[in-house]
């Protein structure tokens, strides 16, 4: 057995979590080195035993040593969430009752957990290009659909959101297709992909084409939502649960450049944005006090007013438990990111708005117990995910799996990642 040979070996271990560096390393060097040879040939195995497992295992910088970053970061999850509440991953380990399916794009700095702090068993994901939901499609579309049939059918999710969000590379793809429809090749698959769009795009040039280009863009980006939406609607699943109220629509949207987050609802219309941002629960709460409240009034009706005015906020903004209020899990959990994260590294959020530079691309299952930004602890900036059923990659196939294949394609072309499945 060569040395290389021996350092796969206990390398193997090392990364089964069964050995630390300094373990695989003083093996090795039990299995290499001999006392009978000469210290100065001992001494150039030890240092070349100890370059390989550092390289072997990439415990030097994470830009550099990519299985390094993957193994410290499940280390992290490991040690920081797995061990410390083992009931919780007791009972995952039985069954999944996420409350929520989650559409968001693919775009490294857009991950729910991050953004909106959804923890293991909360959210069912399914990430794409531009999070965009297809009609009901059986022959093009099978790999959104089987999610979407997933999620309702056998998991039972009550809600479903879809988050848009600012500076969307396949938004800005879609608002440069040739407005002549014609067909000059300029990709394999990213232009098939966003023209499930070209609704929200037509809407956009009729209502907004007067203003510049990038405003264009964002409103487009918000309005692919809206186009998600009513096509989830064409799906039979979710018609027959929203009939019986068992199931509500949402929309999202996360502007990474102001660092505020809106959402919306479907009823029988799209409502406004709930939430905007601009006004916390308290200031709502105290603006409505002092619209209604009169302090000429009897003192014991105004303290009745002021009991019904708090208890409305609290359920419109849904600030009751989670359970029963989706809409408090979310801006809650905004809160959260904003508060910890975005404001803590403002650094760090300008670079992210300028461009993402992720060094993977992960394919991994919807399953709300397995989010990659969860248990590798990758952070804003470090992953551009792709997520469906079985994180199965198909083979390529431009008619059946455009959605893969973009996430690919923009992946490999445009960011120039490394791919790992999980």
């Amino acid at each position: 057995m060569n040395l290389l040979q021996s350092c796969a070996q206990v390398v193997w271990h090392a990364g089964m979590g069964n050995l630390s560096q300094e373990e695989a390393t003083e093996g090795l060097k039990k299995l290499l080195i001999h006392h009978d040879r000469d210290d100065q040939l001992n001494k150039e195995l030890e240092t070349k035993i100890e370059k390989l497992i550092s390289e072997l295992l990439g415990t030097t910088p994470h830009d550099c040593y990519p299985v390094g970053r993957i193994l410290d970061g499940f280390q992290r999850f490991k040690t920081t969430k797995f061990v410390m509440y083992p009931e919780l991953f007791r009972e995952l380990a039985e069954r999944q009752t996420p409350k929520f399916m989650v559409f968001a794009c693919c775009d490294s700095r857009v991950s729910p957990p991050n953004i909106l702090d959804f923890q293991p068993g909360e959210a069912f994901m399914f990430r794409n290009i531009a999070n965009l939901v297809p009609a009901f499609n059986q022959l093009r579309y099978s790999g959104v659909g089987a999610a979407i049939e997933y999620a309702v059918v056998h998991l039972n999710v009550e809600n479903i959101l879809v988050i848009g969000h600012s500076r969307c590379g396949g938004i800005e793809s879609l608002m440069s297709l040739p407005e002549d429809g014609s067909t000059a090749k300029r990709s394999d698959f990213i232009d098939d992909w966003v023209q499930i769009g070209l609704p929200a795009k037509a809407k956009v040039k009729a209502e907004f084409g007067h203003l510049p280009p990038d405003e264009q863009k964002r409103k487009c980006e918000m309005e692919a939502v809206n186009l998600s939406l009513t096509n989830l609607q064409t799906y039979p699943y979710v018609r027959e649960r929203m009939a019986k109220n068992a199931l509500a629509l949402r929309g999202g949207y996360y502007d990474f450049v102001k660092g505020c987050f809106k959402l919306w609802e479907v009823k029988s219309i799209i409502t406004p944005p709930i939430g905007m941002g601009n006004l916390s629960q308290e200031e709502a709460t105290e603006g409505l006090k002092k619209l209604l409240i009169h302090h000429d009034r009897d003192e014991q009706l105004n303290k009745e007013l002021e009991t019904k005015i708090e208890k409305l906020i609290s359920e419109l903004l849904g600030t009751t438990p989670h359970d029963c209020h989706p809409v408090g899990r979310i801006l809650d959990g905004f809160q959260r990111f904003k508060t910890t994260k975005f404001e803590m590294y403002p650094e760090l959020f300008r670079e992210l708005a300028e461009r993402q530079t992720p060094k993977f691309m992960v394919f991994a299952c919807c399953d709300s117990r397995v989010s990659p930004s969860i248990i590798l602890d990758f952070q804003p900036g470090e992953a551009f995910i792709f997520r469906n059923i079985a994180n199965l990659v198909p083979p390529f196939n431009q008619l059946r799996y455009s959605g893969v294949g973009a996430a690919i394609e923009y992946a490999v072309v445009h960011l120039n990642v490394n791919l790992h499945s999980s």
